[in-house]
């Protein structure tokens, strides 16, 4: 299953855009193909802490970007991005993720 939003579609750019600019191309490749395995969702669960601290210095730095980055896209990510683990039955490592926070 890809990665498509429930609700909030500029959550899929918010994604893509940081997975892209950052590097992380296992991550598009899960947005793209889905998370099958604990490996995968564990990956994907790991970007979420780097995406949020770059985030953080974009929006503090003021630089123009190509997607939302106000204050009511953690909400959405937490929403999506916990949707998309845990549709995938790995409810477990978004949690043990969100604990890690």
């Amino acid at each position: 299953m890809t990665f498509k939003p429930y609700h909030y579609d500029h959550i899929n750019d918010f994604l893509r855009y940081y997975a892209s600019t950052l590097g992380y191309t296992d991550i598009v490749a899960i947005l793209d193909n889905g998370i099958f395995t604990e490996q995968e969702a564990s990956t994907f669960c790991e970007f979420i802490p780097v995406l949020l601290d770059q985030r953080l210095a974009d929006e503090e730095s003021g630089k123009s970007l190509p997607v939302e980055i106000g204050s009511a896209v953690i909400s959405d990510l937490h929403y999506e991005a916990g949707s998309f683990v845990c549709d995938a039955g790995f409810e477990f490592v978004w949690d043990e993720m969100i604990d890690k926070l």
